[in-house]
């Protein structure tokens, strides 16, 4: 059996006990042999650190055993510098080589950087796969190629994009496929926001730039009508082995027919909706309103409540979906730990064929898309559920406050901004406001009391032109009068004469 964590732990202490030991390690694996003992200890140590799936004792274990067979510095690992000949059938315990093994330290060697500070990622530099022969000693094999030099050297997106080559490649990528998949990886960071770049805001050039890439022979689509063996049929996808039915490719033309001329019935629907349930643990309807607030509303026939209660319907309808969504998260993410599972114990130190390692890893990939993708349809619904949600809350208050205008608060996802406090300036426009309404009071009381020391009516009001004339009218007739009583008199004193 290969040597267990905790006894390459104790043979490392040996090894690398001293500041020469450190000094030789960093040396053989091409880490920067500078600083002080225990930093060079730390970096040898970068090998096994983080969670125990992506740690790396083989190679730790390749570099103990080529340094206990005699190698001091890069210059010593040429195999006949070792004789590892020999060393097949030595009997010392820590000298386990066999021929050929130090070939992985010198070309990992030719294509990693001088003087690394760390090992290079696991994402780039995965363990080795170590078996153990009939003797007791230790075959070291790479589970996939090694990266080159600019992948080794280069930043963690170019080793992301190194990573996807399979387990069944000869060699990696040349420099186009290389750049390719560069820009790959930059389109995905410009997709999922972490890059911004000038560009048309236009969906159909979003899709031209940003669409996910699938095969449409091998995407499978189920119908709701099932064959003679209680199978659903398939709208597409590649034939099952006794299907007498050709296979059908996505397109254009099926997407089209299957979203906008769907043939299914209600009671279609309703059996997927009966197959897709949560269960009550887990699942919550939309809220409701109680008696008393739907009075608060104006009672049920009020218009209030008959669009608060069409937002609701609206919420209840998107959580269908929502369920069918959770539902393939369930599958997507038992499968995804499975596999994590199952990679994780082959990383330890199991042997597979190289054809099933790479099929493994690549239905690893796909589930952890499926959880992606159904993620993404999750918070795109929650997106709008959440709107009504608001919307609602809007027209409880609005009625309730008697107040149009109200509008609520909506997260925008914006960058942090400095918003001024403008809560002293209302308070301001208050006592502005309050003033202003006192001396208006007293400028009417002032022009009331001079209404009445001037004589102009009523409440210093003054007259109207049908009142000037008629009061005009009424002293003339007035004059006229009295000026005929005078002439009366004087005749009457005249005839007395």
């Amino acid at each position: 059996m290969p040597r267990d964590d905790a006894e390459l732990r104790s043979v490392f202490d040996d090894q690398a006990g001293s500041a020469g030991g450190s000094r030789e390690l960093c040396d053989l694996f091409g880490l920067d042999a500078g600083g002080t003992h225990a930093a060079r200890r730390d970096r040898i140590l970068s090998l096994v650190d983080g969670p125990p799936s992506r740690r790396r004792w083989g190679w730790l274990d390749l570099l103990l055993q080529v340094h206990a067979a005699g190698a001091r510095s890069v210059e010593e690992l040429e195999p006949e510098d070792l004789e590892t000949d020999d060393l097949a059938t030595d009997d010392d315990a820590d000298v386990r080589l066999v021929p050929g093994s130090t070939d992985l330290l010198l070309d990992l060697r030719e294509r990693c950087p001088p003087a690394m500070d760390n090992a290079p990622p696991f994402s780039v530099l995965p363990d080795l796969v170590r078996t153990a022969q009939e003797d007791g000693r230790t075959v070291f094999q790479l589970s996939s190629p090694l990266a080159p030099s600019a992948v080794l050297a280069g930043r963690e997106s170019v080793a992301s994009a190194a990573d996807s080559v399979g387990p069944d490649s000869n060699d990696f990528p040349d420099v186009h496929q290389l750049e390719a998949r560069i820009r790959a990886s930059l389109l995905k960071d410009i997709r999922d926001g972490n890059l911004v770049v000038p560009s048309d805001s236009s969906v159909a050039s979003h899709r031209s730039a940003f669409a996910f890439d699938f095969d449409p022979e091998r995407i499978i689509l189920l119908g709701m009508q099932r064959d003679d063996r209680g199978d659903r049929k398939l709208l597409c996808g590649p034939l099952r082995p006794d299907d007498p039915e050709p296979s059908v490719a996505m397109d254009a033309d099926l997407f089209n027919a299957t979203l906008f001329a769907s043939s299914i019935s209600k009671k279609d629907v309703d059996v997927i909706n009966r197959r897709n349930l949560l269960p009550d643990s887990t699942f919550r309807d939309a809220p409701e309103l109680a008696g008393v607030d739907i009075g608060l509303l104006g009672g049920k026939n009020s218009k209030a409540f008959k669009d608060w209660e069409s937002r609701r319907i609206e919420q209840q309808a998107l959580l269908k979906p929502v369920q069918c969504n959770f539902r393939a998260l369930a599958g997507a993410s038992e499968v995804f730990l499975q596999l994590q599972d199952c990679l994780d114990g082959l990383e330890i130190g199991h042997t597979v064929d190289a054809d099933l390692l790479g099929q493994l890893q690549l239905a690893h990939r796909c589930a952890s898309d499926i959880i992606a993708a159904e993620s993404d349809a999750v918070l795109l619904s929650s997106s709008r559920i959440t709107e009504l949600e608001i919307q609602k809350d809007e027209i409880f208050v609005r009625t309730t406050a008697e107040e149009a205008g109200y509008v609520a608060d909506r997260f925008s996802g914006k960058a942090s901004r400095n918003v001024k406090d403008t809560s002293h300036l209302l308070q301001k426009a208050a006592d502005v406001r309050r003033v202003n309404k006192e001396r208006q009071a007293l400028q009417g009381q002032s022009r009331q009391k001079g209404g009445e020391r001037s004589g102009k009516g009523q409440k210093g009001r003054k007259p109207n032109r049908k009142e000037r004339e008629k009061r005009a009218a009424q002293s003339k007739a007035d004059k006229e009068k009295a000026a005929a009583n005078k002439r009366k008199q004087q005749e009457d004193s005249k005839g007395n004469q």
